[in-house]
């Protein structure tokens, strides 16, 4: 039997990451969850056979969402992720356009959305 795959969530908000999380387990995904970029990172390279899909932040302290895109992607090229701000910025949307960043949600969004852009890029059976 595969193992399931994992969803690496990386936010530095506590109350966003937890209703995050109770969101995406509730739907049975197996999370592991960072509250900074680097942890996000070393998370990432010590788990990256099982990870499956990132969700970040893009603001956060050590390494924003974006420079742990770059840093990921030198470890996974194939590496796919999904993207979340509380504030637009056109130059970070272009930025994530540029990387070929595909998801982006916009704070706040619904589970919904949320579970829409997880299930656009993971298998269809991984959600229970």
């Amino acid at each position: 039997m595969a193992e399931h795959p994992v969803i690496l969530l990386a936010e530095d908000d506590d109350v966003v990451r937890e209703l995050m999380q109770l969101v995406l387990e509730s739907r049975g995904f197996h999370l592991l969850t960072a509250r900074t970029g680097q942890e996000a990172f070393t998370l990432y390279c010590q788990n990256k056979n099982r990870v499956a899909l990132v969700i970040s932040d893009i603001d956060m302290p050590e390494l924003n969402g974006i420079e742990l895109f770059i840093k990921i992607r030198t470890v996974d090229p194939t590496f796919r992720g999904v993207f979340m701000s509380g504030r637009f910025d056109f130059e970070v949307a272009a930025r994530l356009h540029e990387l070929g960043v595909t998801h982006f949600l916009q704070k706040p969004f619904s589970p919904e959305e949320m579970l829409s852009a997880v299930r656009s890029l993971l298998p269809s059976n991984t959600e229970r």
